[in-house]
C-alpha cells in the first residue's frame, strides 16, 4: 500500500533535513513533491515551516507506522508533552493517506482529518498526484485547495511558496 507522509518543521532546521532523510531515505525521488516554505497556521507568533509530502510503500499496518514516525520526531528533539498544541515544534510527522483506506480510532484518523484546510499539505500533495481524491467523500483533493484560494489575496499564495534549496 502507498502512504503519503507530511513532513512540517521549523524552516531551515538541521531538525528538517535530518528528518527528511530519516523519513524519505527509501523512497524514489519521483515520490517527493518540492519543498514549501508556509506560514504557521492557528498559532502564528513562531519562525516559518518547511513542508513536503512523501509516497512511499508501507509494509507495515498504519498504527505501526505512527509509532515509527512518532520515534523518528523523538529522535529529533520533538517533545509532544512539553510543546504548545499547533505551535513551534522541531518537526511534524502526519500519515495523510494510506492508499484508499478510511480509518477513525482514537490514535489515528486516515485520511487526516484536517488536511483539507491546509494549505500546506495540499499544495504538496498535489504536486505528486493532481487527481487525487478524498477516499472518504470522493471529492478531488483539488477542489479543496481551489475553495481554499478563493479566500486568499492574489499575491499571497496563502503563505505557501516554493523553497528554493530543494
Amino acid at each position: 500500500m502507498l502512504t503519503d507522509l507530511c513532513l512540517e518543521a521549523s524552516g531551515g532546521s538541521a531538525e528538517s533535513r535530518a528528518a527528511e532523510s530519516a523519513v524519505y531515505r527509501d523512497a524514489d525521488p519521483a515520490e517527493l513533491s518540492p519543498l514549501y516554505e508556509t506560514r504557521p497556521m492557528y498559532v502564528v507568533d513562531q519562525p516559518l515551516y518547511l513542508n513536503a509530502v512523501g509516497r512511499l510503500p508501507c509494509r507495515i499496518k498504519p498504527k505501526a507506522m505512527l509509532g515509527h514516525l512518532h520515534r523518528i520526531e523523538n529522535e529529533l528533539g520533538r517533545d509532544r508533552i512539553t510543546e504548545i498544541r499547533m505551535g513551534p515544534r522541531t518537526l511534524d510527522l502526519d500519515i495523510l493517506l494510506c492508499g484508499d483506506l478510511v480509518m477513525d480510532s482514537p490514535t489515528l484518523t486516515i485520511p487526516h482529518p484536517r488536511m483539507t484546510e491546509r494549505m500546506f499539505v495540499l499544495v504538496p500533495l498535489l504536486a505528486l498526484s493532481p487527481r487525487l481524491r478524498d477516499p472518504r467523500t470522493g471529492i478531488r483533493y483539488a477542489e479543496s485547495l481551489a475553495l481554499l484560494r478563493a479566500g486568499v489575496e492574489e499575491t499571497d499564495a496563502g503563505g505557501v511558496y516554493l523553497y528554493p534549496s530543494r
